[in-house]
C-alpha cells in the first residue's frame, strides 16, 4: 500500500485550520497520527480507502510523481468514495484515486 506523510507544512496548516473549529475526542492523538496522507494518482480507489481506514483519515492528498518530483495533484475523501463511486455502481478497484480526485486548481491563463 502506498501510505505516505506529506511533510509540506501548508497542508499541515491546512489540516489544523480545518480541524480547529471540530470538537475532537481524539485531541490527544499523536502529532504523526494526524500527518496528512498521500497517495498516488494511479492508487486504486480500493487502495485508497484502505490507506483512510488503517491511518483513521477521511481525506487523502493525490499527488502525481510521474514527471519527476511529485506534486500535489488533488483531494480525496471518504464522502466522494460513496457518493461518486460506490452509490453509482462502480468498481472501486478499477477507478484511481486520480480519477474522481477534487482538484480545485483554478486556470489561470489568459482568455480563460
Amino acid at each position: 500500500m502506498k501510505q505516505k506523510d506529506f511533510p509540506c507544512s501548508i497542508f499541515g496548516t491546512l489540516l489544523q485550520a480545518k480541524t480547529r473549529g471540530r470538537q475532537n475526542s481524539r485531541s490527544s492523538v499523536a502529532p504523526e497520527q494526524n500527518a496528512l496522507r498521500h497517495v498516488d494518482r494511479e492508487t486504486s480507489v480500493l487502495e485508497a480507502s484502505q490507506v483512510m481506514r488503517l491511518s483513521h483519515s477521511t481525506e487523502l492528498l493525490v499527488v502525481d510523481g510521474s514527471h519527476g518530483l511529485p506534486f500535489v495533484f488533488g483531494i480525496l475523501t471518504a464522502i466522494d468514495i460513496v457518493t461518486r463511486v460506490i452509490a453509482t455502481g462502480l468498481d472501486p478497484a478499477v477507478l484511481t484515486a486520480g480519477d474522481i480526485a477534487w482538484s480545485g486548481i483554478p486556470d489561470r491563463s489568459p482568455g480563460s
